[in-house]
């Protein structure tokens, strides 16, 4: 299975997948975006792609936004039959994340590139796919959103934001609220970045090696890295090649995970976030989760009486992967 060095989160899973077919990428001009900051994102972009067909009601549209780093044609590769969802029966609108290179980012943005582009939450990301989807779509609700990792955010975001817009909300190895691991993890790769200065490609081989080492467990890593392998690996991620995905757009994506936190509106109240809660929702989590702690999911699912999956095995962050026919099994009987 490859690894894609740079995406520290997901991806390595996805390459072992088919597609779900072709499909084409587009770019939807929202305008001007106020962000939570004050701060304006001027001439917004949020790009998407389009999987399987609508019902003539929509009754069965599913917003799946991307996870850190994430690209629409990587959610390709894990939806269609026996998948994360069937886009034999549902049509899916996979959404790009503010900062992933597709939608409005850092590397792409010609009015505030690089350093001038302004800083984002996961809400910003929120409020740019919901003038997306209502003004290209003319979507005032749709069955349900699905979402990991950093999608996941996006998701439990929307689930808050926008309570009657969706029915169920699946999030997949999924947070409401970073854990203090989590922040710290994420600082660190914080100053992998700055610390290295020019030095990109060591930036972004510590990165992978820090991504190997974290988005399985040790467990996982020491079963299936053999020591012999390490020097050819680093050799590796020193040449790798990140396309759109820059460094400045991981730390855009970065910053706005970290800020994540459902339960600051209501006061860091569980019990008053859960008034707000209409959707049904399915968590499902890995025991072994190194990148985002799945203890504040569990907190909070009998608030809302979610259903919770716990992924056994220590496949960490990207059990998904290694435990596709049970998942799509949950998520498909969840829908239906």
């Amino acid at each position: 299975m490859k690894f894609l060095a740079h995406l520290f989160v997901s991806i390595i899973l996805f390459y072992s997948f088919g597609f779900a077919g072709d499909s084409e990428a587009f770019h939807y001009q929202i305008g001007d975006l106020p962000l939570e900051s004050g701060a304006i994102l001027q001439n917004c972009q949020v790009a998407f792609r389009e999987y399987g067909s609508p019902n003539a009601d929509s009754s069965n549209v599913v917003v799946y936004p991307t996870w850190f780093g994430g690209q629409t044609a990587h959610i390709g590769r894990v939806i269609g039959a026996g998948k994360i969802v069937d886009t034999t029966k549902y049509f899916v609108i996979a959404v790009a994340a503010l900062g992933n290179g597709e939608s409005s980012s850092p590397s792409n943005s010609p009015l505030q590139p690089g350093t001038l582009f302004p800083k984002i939450t996961i809400r910003d990301m929120v409020h740019a796919e919901y003038k997306m989807l209502q003004n290209r779509f003319g979507l005032k609700h749709v069955y349900a959103f699905i979402g990991g990792s950093m999608g996941s955010m996006q998701a439990l975001e929307w689930m808050i934001e926008y309570p009657k817009f969706m029915d169920k909300v699946v999030a997949y190895v999924a947070t409401p609220k970073l854990a203090s691991a989590d922040l710290l993890l994420m600082r660190v790769q914080e100053s992998i970045i700055r610390m290295a200065g020019a030095d990109t490609a060591q930036a972004w081989a510590t990165l992978s090696a820090l991504a190997r080492y974290a988005a399985h467990s040790p467990d996982y890593v020491t079963a299936h890295t053999e020591p012999g392998m390490v020097d050819s690996l680093w050799q590796s991620w020193l040449r790798a090649k990140h396309g759109s995905f820059t460094l400045q757009n991981y730390l855009t994506q970065l910053k706005a995970m970290q800020r994540h936190d459902i339960f600051k509106p209501f006061g860091d109240s569980l019990a008053e976030t859960a008034k707000h809660v209409h959707a049904e929702v399915l968590f499902l989590l890995s025991e072994s989760d190194h990148l985002l702690n799945p203890a504040p999911a569990q907190q909070f699912a009998p608030f809302i009486s979610a259903k919770v999956i716990i992924i056994r095995g220590n496949g960490g962050h990207l059990a998904i992967g290694s435990h596709m026919k049970q998942v799509a099994r949950a998520i498909e009987q969840f829908l239906k």
